[in-house]
């Protein structure tokens, strides 16, 4: 599914959630009250969230794009596309007359490229688990 499809699916549910979705706020099974208007508010800046995550990540490969030659465009359909990676890669050898060694080092620097070409653009949020 492309990023403008799924934005309009987005779209469309936020433009379906309502102020309002009718709970009464009166205890039911769990016994805690509903606060429809903040479970609203909070799917809606979910949501929102979303849209805007999306957008950024289309506007950087946008840029990024600009800057690729088609075989650096090629080696990532190779191997970020879904499918045989196997059978993509030995295609994609034959038709730029390239070893699987060479073709490995072209995706090893076509992605040191993007992220040259990123890094200062976006914000990287790392957790690291440490188990003692």
């Amino acid at each position: 599914r492309s990023w403008e499809s799924e934005k309009k699916r987005l779209e469309a549910k936020l433009d379906g959630i309502t102020e309002i979705k009718g709970i009464d706020n009166s205890p039911i099974r769990s016994g805690r009250l509903h606060d429809s208007v903040a479970d609203v508010a909070v799917e809606r800046e979910q949501i929102e969230r979303q849209i805007e995550r999306g957008d950024r990540c289309a506007y950087i490969w946008a840029y990024v794009n600009k800057f690729l030659e088609p075989e650096e465009k090629g080696v990532l359909e190779v191997y970020f596309t879904g499918g045989n990676i196997g059978r993509k890669i030995d295609d994609f050898g034959r038709e730029h007359g390239m070893c699987r060694s060479d073709i490995y080092a072209l995706r090893r620097q076509t992605l040191d490229k993007i992220w040259e070409l990123v890094k200062d653009k976006i914000e990287v949020d790392i957790t690291i688990n440490y188990k003692f």
